[in-house]
């Protein structure tokens, strides 16, 4: 049987499969509409921008609202602990401040960081939040995510960010969310960090420079 032979072949089988999704998503928004399926179409669609983007690799730093980039990737991400007592919430101390930012690939960031809190909370809170702070005096974003979950275990604190190291810990999933998100931190000149202490939750920091 043949099989899908580089790259390129899985891009463009993955380009149909989106193109077929966005196309029965416009139908569903061109008719009516139930209550609510407002919200669930508009977080479908910034799905589908997400993975076009991934899909296209060619990230650019532009202009972008930070706060509401936050209220984005909260909203997409309440799949996630739709079935669980947690309370998902963004904090800012940035109003309407726009910042140049590659804005999918923080997306990505912040959606896997959220996703990988609600697989080790149960009940409690995550809080995913952003503030502008001076780092030798140079100023950055620092973006966080945080959990009342169970917490990393020391011995595994300091390698959290390798590769499978996640699914050593918690044995679901595939381990690789945590180190595709220090390798798009990186990529952005940023830094990645994880503070956590076991039985009462973890946050995870990342900074980026402001361009």
């Amino acid at each position: 049987m043949k099989t899908l032979q580089n790259k390129k072949d899985i891009i463009h089988e993955l380009g149909n499969a989106l193109a077929i999704v966005s196309g029965h998503v416009d139908i569903l928004a061109g008719g009516p509409t139930l209550p609510g399926q407002k919200d669930i179409i508009e977080k479908i669609y910034f799905a589908l921008a997400l993975v076009e983007q991934i899909i296209k690799n060619d990230s650019y730093a532009g202009p972008v609202a930070i706060n509401a980039l936050l209220e984005d990737a909260v909203s997409a991400c309440a799949v996630f602990t739709a079935a669980k007592e947690i309370r998902l919430s963004a904090v800012s101390e940035l109003g309407d401040s726009e910042f140049l930012i590659e804005k999918h690939k923080v997306s990505q960031i912040l959606i896997n960081l959220i996703k990988n809190a609600a697989c080790h909370t149960e009940q409690g809170e995550i809080t995913v939040s952003v503030k502008l702070k001076d780092f030798n005096q140079t100023p950055r974003l620092e973006f966080s995510v945080s959990d009342t979950g169970c917490g990393i275990p020391p011995e595994y604190l300091s390698c959290i960010f390798d590769p499978f190291a996640g699914a050593r810990i918690s044995k679901t999933g595939s381990g690789l969310g945590l180190s595709i998100c220090k390798a798009l931190v990186e990529s952005m000149g940023g830094l990645i960090r994880a503070e956590s202490e076991p039985g009462f939750g973890a946050s995870f920091y990342f900074t980026l420079p402001v361009l």
